[in-house]
């Protein structure tokens, strides 16, 4: 049956005359930008007239849909069909906003191998009601539309003006604007002017630099030094063991040693603070997690994202060469492990750590034998007490080992969106998904305190908790913060992440550092300090935590995001100063040369055979 022989209901006309799926559809973006009103918190016309901006982008398609009805009114399907394409690419923006707090970005369209990490209940939901209000827009229009061409191009012409005045608004009042849009993450609030995130941006020009920009050789001129450790250090005694955590998405603000404000979240970390340096002040120098990983323990800003970019690069049976503490450990005769909470294949970092030189990664299925792992509990990974278990079955088991192990590992159960097991544990009533999940790997990694602390490794062993990036600022963790009083608290990628080092000499280190807005970037050079080896010329980007630097300020990026830190206060291309916009300019430079280099594999020429 034709659908232009369908009898429209007279309710159906009655909607399309009053416009009521419209009128819903901007009650419902109202109410997806709700936390976003934030028109008192010192940005009250920034915050008006940036959702006027978003608000502008719905009429201008309610209007071209209004206008199509119109034209294609003997043609439904037609109509029908035009109306779901115009309307599309907005429901994609406003859902992606709904549920992820921002509009789509490279990172996340890098990460969508991991889209199953998403599904929740809630999340559903919310695409449901997305998808079936901006479904009946358009079928209601179509089954129903405007008689008269009159109040077809009326809509349009409205909703074109209040699309010119918007943009017109936003350059007059372009700092308050922006200030709104940088207290949540928004590089862009009009839904559809927010694709152009997804361009790349073309190089700006250099101006003076005051900070010296990146530390080491930050352009690599592709020729290895020798050997990454100075000659002289090649042949030095007994050293300490190296085990470096890298917890999924996990900020210094929600952990007690860092006065967080959420209270008792984290008592084992806290007491394992109690034995450790603190190390404040300290961000991620990157996003998502396999740039997180692959720069911290290479010195990079890889422009390789998530699994996507890796899944592509391993399928042409591609390889990248970077400098990495792997091979550094190798020359002092270390053998390596890394631990993935990941089943084998299901993610890439398991051959990501093979590419970048570790003897043996071990993931789920690797360690099943031990006491209380067994088979994987979450869908294609480990558990957070399933980790640890296994993390200290595998130390057990080389208790006592004459060869000296470099070590690091990352879990999987403090990802956005997830929530714990249900024989594990959960926070207060267990309604909060993220502090569950930050609350039950607190507990696992307190299991493992109390083995490694009375174990052989506490005599010689340096081991450091920190993170692959800050919390992701999915719904739940956002409310929670703001519930608990953490005023502070921005909707950004970017944050303060912990960094905790444990030295078996008890008063060695202080038991608090300031890093003065230093990143994870330098964290390679962080560990290489602490063990005094000097590393060669050119090796790794970045400051050790230590070293004394131009100008206290860091630098991020993920993306095509870059930060400027300094004061706390985090500054991108349209809110650095004009004091530092040549510290600015000069770092986008940098990172985007570097990442060139990355992708025609120019980044790094491979050094000597790993010894044993």
């Amino acid at each position: 049956m034709s659908i232009n022989r369908i009898n429209t209901p007279a309710w159906v006309i009655f909607a399309a005359r009053y416009q009521l799926p419209g009128i819903v559809l901007l009650a419902l973006i109202f109410y997806i930008f709700g936390d976003r009103l934030q028109w008192l918190l010192g940005s009250r016309w920034g915050g008006s007239w940036a959702v006027l901006d978003a608000l502008a982008d719905t009429f201008l398609l309610l209007g071209l849909v209004s206008l199509a009805h119109y034209c294609f009114r003997q043609q439904r399907l037609w109509s029908l069909l035009l109306a779901s394409a115009l309307l599309l690419p907005l429901a994609l923006q406003y859902l992606v906003l709904w549920i992820g707090g921002q509009y789509l970005t490279p990172l996340a369209l890098g990460s969508v191998d991991h889209v199953a990490l998403l599904f929740t209940w809630g999340n559903a939901a919310k695409v449901f009601i997305v998808l079936l209000l901006f479904a009946a827009v358009g079928a209601v229009g179509a089954l129903a539309p405007p008689r008269r061409v009159v109040p077809a191009i009326t809509a349009f012409f409205l909703a074109l003006t209040s699309f010119a005045g918007a943009a017109l608004i936003e350059q007059k009042y372009e700092f308050h604007v922006y200030s709104w849009q940088r207290l949540n993450n928004l590089d862009a609030a009009a839904p559809l002017r927010a694709y152009q995130a997804l361009l790349p941006h073309s190089d700006e020009a250099l101006g003076p630099a005051l900070s010296g920009g990146l530390s080491g050789v930050m352009l690599r001129d592709g020729q290895a030094p020798a050997s990454i450790v100075a000659p002289r250090q090649t042949e030095a005694g007994k050293r300490l063991n190296v085990l470096l955590i890298f917890a999924e998405g996990m900020s210094a603000r929600t952990i007690g040693a860092y006065g967080g404000a959420v209270p008792d979240l984290t008592p084992n970390i806290d007491q394992f603070a109690r034995r450790a340096m603190v190390v404040s002040d300290y961000y991620n120098h990157t996003a998502a997690t396999y740039r997180g990983l692959l720069g911290q323990l290479c010195g990079v800003y890889s422009g390789l994202g998530g699994a996507a970019s890796w899944r592509e690069l391993f399928a042409a049976g591609g390889q990248r060469s970077y400098p990495c503490l792997t091979q550094l450990f190798g020359e002092l005769g270390y053998r390596s492990a890394f631990f993935d909470a990941h089943v084998a294949r299901d993610a890439y970092v398991d051959e990501l750590m093979a590419m970048i030189g570790f003897d043996s990664v071990l993931t789920a299925e690797s360690v099943k034998h031990y006491p209380g792992v067994g088979a994987p509990k979450a869908a294609g990974s480990l558990s957070d007490q399933q980790y640890f278990d296994g993390l200290i079955g595998y130390l057990r088991e080389h208790e006592g080992t004459d060869e000296r192990l470099f070590m690091a590992g990352y879990n999987l159960g403090t990802h956005a969106w997830v929530d714990v097991p249900a024989d594990e544990l959960s926070y207060g009533d267990g309604s909060v998904n993220a502090l569950n999940t930050i609350h039950n790997f607190d507990g696992a990694f307190g299991r493992f305190w109390q083995y490694f602390k009375s174990s052989p490794w506490a005599d010689n062993t340096l081991l450091v908790l920190t993170s692959d990036h800050a919390h992701y600022m999915e719904e739940s963790y956002v409310e929670a913060l703001a519930d608990h009083g953490d005023h502070d608290y921005r909707p950004l990628f970017i944050d303060r992440i912990p960094l905790l080092a444990y030295y078996p000499e008890k008063g060695f280190l202080p038991p608090r550092y300031n890093a003065k807005n230093n990143t994870s970037l330098g964290l390679a050079k962080t560990v290489t300090s602490l063990l005094d080896i000097p590393v060669a010329e050119g090796v790794f980007s970045g400051y050790s935590i230590f070293a004394k630097r131009p100008e206290p300020i860091g630098f991020a990026s993920y993306g095509n995001e870059f930060y400027l830190i300094e004061q706390r206060q985090l500054y991108n291309r349209k809110s650095v100063t004009d004091a530092r916009r040549g510290d600015y300019q000069q770092f986008m430079s940098q990172v985007r040369k570097m990442q060139q280099q990355e992708q025609a594999d120019e980044l790094w020429e491979p050094g000597p055979a790993v010894l044993h």
